[in-house]
């Protein structure tokens, strides 16, 4: 065979390759970051290593929402849950589609769900507002546990969002085991993480079980895996903001399928809006 048959043949192998359909979860916002709606097919190119690959699916994920908020309350946020958390949290809670329905859970001393999954949000106002800072933070035992909490609804989709510093912790599992078990609820998760431990005399008390590292790589991963995001930020001051920041990915999502390459590579996805922008990231199957 000479070296030019051997090009074409090569060239005719790789054409022929198979396809395989991958799912991503995308998210549309307009040039003032509010989520777009409206969307089709035909308004989404994905290119795939330069190469336009066929989109079999673009379509609203307009399933009623089941979200979790899991909220830092250990002793080292006492000088920082009321003043820059519970307020942003319960603006959120406020501005969820209809037929949305929530829960709230504290991760202070041991992971604590407030009140039921229900859709009244001024009784979760008034439970949060009543929590009192303790303990070390059990965020890694309360994920796993709000995650169960909202798995298995069909028609539903089961979203946890955790908003937490980096200050003392403890937990009954290791990092890897918080995020397989959190993970096979099917839950979608996002994060917003401060990067401040609080109360330096609290966090001098004992040194915990739970780093840095930790935090970082059970949200990272959590959100890397189901497809939502995690958001490091320098300050809890920062909150409020990145929590309108993630709105969007929680309210105004699409579901894309399109035929992609055996050796998937670097894709970039085109919105024929006017202003639009995507961003996303792979997700399972949907139940």
């Amino acid at each position: 065979m000479t070296l030019a048959t051997s090009i074409v043949a090569l060239a005719l192998l790789q054409a022929a390759a198979p396809l395989e359909e991958r799912q991503l979860f995308v998210t549309v916002v307009d040039e003032k970051g509010a989520s777009v709606s409206g969307l089709t097919r035909d308004d989404v190119v994905v290119m795939e290593k330069g190469v336009a690959r066929v989109v079999s699916r673009f379509e609203p994920d307009d399933r009623p929402l089941d979200l979790a908020v899991v909220v830092d309350t250990s002793q080292p946020m006492s000088a920082i849950l009321r003043l820059s958390l519970v307020e942003p949290v319960l603006q959120l809670l406020g501005r969820l589609p209809p037929g949305s329905l929530h829960t709230v859970w504290t991760t202070g001393d041991r992971p604590t769900q407030l009140a039921p999954l229900g859709d009244d949000v001024a009784a979760s106002a008034r439970a949060l507002k009543r929590t009192v800072p303790a303990g070390g933070n059990t965020l890694l035992d309360a994920l796993v546990e709000a995650a169960k909490g909202v798995e298995g609804r069909e028609g539903r989709r089961a979203v946890v969002l955790a908003v937490t510093g980096t200050g003392i912790g403890f937990a009954d599992r290791d990092r890897r085991a918080a995020v397989d078990d959190a993970g096979k609820t099917g839950a979608q998760f996002f994060a917003v993480q401060f990067d401040e431990s609080g109360d330096p005399e609290v966090q001098a008390a004992g040194s915990g079980q739970v780093s840095r590292i930790d935090y970082d790589y059970v949200l990272s991963e959590l959100a890397k895996r189901s497809g939502g995001h995690h958001r490091r930020v320098l300050s809890a001051l920062a909150v409020k903001k990145t929590l309108e920041d993630v709105a969007p990915d929680l309210f105004g999502s699409y579901r894309l399928s399109y035929a992609s390459g055996a050796a998937s590579g670097k894709i970039a996805i085109e919105i024929a809006r006017p202003g639009a922008t995507a961003r996303w990231s792979a997700r399972p199957t949907a139940r």
